[in-house]
């Protein structure tokens, strides 16, 4: 029954740190950061000419451009930055590591309690 129980817990285990993300994920992460430090620029140097007075003003179209594009930019690094972490499953935030060692820790216990409780064999045999 333990036998049987740490062979499903080592499957689970290679089969949680074989899992990848596709590279699909980071090619359209990487697309959406390039569109958005393209397009953002852009668009902030064609509208500043329709609204005048000081643009460091709040309320001005480029503060709210420039506060709007840099909650974007923090969304579209934050995510990559999670799928990365998520990809490699034995290091970052993510990490199984914690988990492995509880899990070895806790199975050294169990075999020194076994082993503790096991009945000494006989010198002849």
């Amino acid at each position: 029954d333990t036998v049987r129980s740490l062979r499903q817990a080592r499957g689970c285990r290679l089969g949680a740190t074989q899992r990848k993300l596709p590279l699909e994920h980071f090619v359209l992460l990487y697309v959406l950061g390039a569109l958005e430090l393209l397009v953002f620029p852009l668009l902030g140097a064609g509208i500043s000419g329709y609204e005048t007075g000081n643009p460091a003003e709040v309320g001005h179209v480029l503060w709210v451009q420039s506060v709007v594009f840099a909650c974007l930019a923090g969304a579209v690094v934050l995510a990559l930055q999670v799928v990365q972490d998520l990809r490699s499953p034995t290091s970052g935030l993510y990490s199984l590591n914690e988990a492995l060692s509880e899990m070895v820790t806790g199975l050294g216990t169990e075999l020194e309690k076994r082993l503790s409780n096991a009945p000494e064999l006989p010198e002849g045999e």
